[in-house]
């Protein structure tokens, strides 16, 4: 038989290791960003708009911006999600005069769908991986 201290601490360490696993689990956000998404400095402007800057990004740079432009205003489609580092959705009108690196998907009217904040070291990586894309 097991003594009321026993069974305490029992209970303590179980949950002091489910704590302990649960804290793990956040730490891991698992995000799926497509491969095929540009990466870029979002600054939102308002609730409905933002400036993405690409810097050179080679085809993304030609069809979105025009020639000779390196950032363009830019309309948030219905719904837009911007996560952040850790997988949390950001409102848009909470982060208005924020800039972001993110990699980010368009819909079918070249307006924001969704927007993956980046770490500097993701960031870098993908500008890298645009600059080397033969269809680029």
């Amino acid at each position: 038989m097991r003594t009321r201290r026993q069974v305490l601490a029992l209970a303590f360490a179980a949950a002091a290791a489910a704590a302990t696993v649960s804290l793990s689990a956040r730490a891991q956000v698992l995000r799926n960003i497509p491969a095929t998404a540009p990466a870029a400095q979002l600054t939102v402007n308002s609730a409905n708009t933002g400036t993405l800057s690409t810097g050179s990004t080679g085809l993304v740079r030609i069809l979105l911006l025009g020639f000779g432009s390196s950032s363009a205003d830019i309309r948030f489609a219905p719904g837009v999600r911007i996560l952040s580092l850790d997988g949390r959705l950001l409102p848009p009108g909470s982060v208005v005069g924020q800039t972001f690196k993110v990699r980010y998907q368009l819909d079918l009217y070249q307006q924001l769908l969704t927007a993956w904040v980046v770490s500097d070291e993701d960031y870098k990586a993908a500008v890298a991986a645009q600059a080397q894309s033969p269809s680029q």
